[in-house]
C-alpha cells in the first residue's frame, strides 16, 4: 500500500488549498483487473490467491469458489457492494481484510 499526500491543480486556476493532512492517495488494484494477475484473468474456481505485503486489492467482482487466499497484504471491499468473497480458506498473516469501514 502506497499512501501520499495529494496535490491538486486545476489548470489556469492553480493548485487547491489543503488545510490538514486527511486527504490522501491511496494506490489499490482491482480484482477484476487482468494487471492485478500479472496480465492473466482473474482467478479461476479451485485456485489459490496471494496477495503480498505492500499490495492493496479491492474486491470489485464476486470471485468463484477458490481453493486458499493468502492475505500478507490488503483485500478491500465496500459494505453497499453486492459482492462475494468465496474460498475455502482464508488466511491473514499480517495483512488485513476490510470489509466497509466502522462507520458503517
Amino acid at each position: 500500500t502506497l499512501i501520499a499526500n495529494v496535490n491538486v491543480f486545476v489548470r489556469g486556476k492553480g493548485y487547491a488549498i489543503v488545510t490538514d493532512d486527511s486527504i490522501y492517495f491511496r494506490y489499490v488494484d482491482r480484482w477484476s483487473s487482468k494487471y492485478t494477475w500479472g496480465g492473466l484473468d482473474p482467478p479461476f474456481e479451485g485456485e489459490s490467491v496471494y496477495i503480498k505485503t505492500g499490495q492493496t486489492v479491492f474486491l470489485d467482482i464476486d470471485t468463484p469458489v477458490l481453493n486458499i487466499i493468502l492475505i500478507e497484504g490488503e483485500l478491500i471491499f465496500e459494505d453497499e457492494q453486492d459482492v462475494h468473497l468465496q474460498a475455502k480458506y482464508i488466511f491473514i498473516n499480517n495483512g488485513r481484510l476490510q470489509i466497509g469501514t466502522e462507520e458503517e
